[in-house]
């Protein structure tokens, strides 16, 4: 199944899953957002496995959630270090 999306990262760079840093590579694709405490287990988890297979073609992408618009929170130290989007906001509180 191919997934496709085109989305903002945190530097405001586009990315999607046809970009070269993905190809030949099995993709983890997690929706998450920083004030889900799901996410934050996931996010740990993700963070440890992509240290053990990153480097044998293990990619993740995480589809960020937020609240605000103006969110901008920095990852969690134990966030994977792979590109985060800011796949959608809301200004509901």
């Amino acid at each position: 199944m191919q997934l496709e999306f085109t989305f903002p990262d945190l530097d405001d760079r586009l990315v999607s899953l046809s970009d070269p840093q993905f190809r030949g590579k099995v993709v983890i694709v997690t929706l998450a957002g920083s004030w889900c405490p799901n996410c934050h287990d996931e996010a740990a988890f993700l963070a440890q496995l992509h240290r053990e297979l990153g480097g044998q073609g293990l990619e993740v992408v995480s589809l960020m959630f937020e609240h605000f618009v103006t969110s901008r929170r920095p990852p969690r130290r134990d966030a994977p270090p792979v590109p985060r989007t800011n796949s959608a906001s809301s200004t509901r509180r």
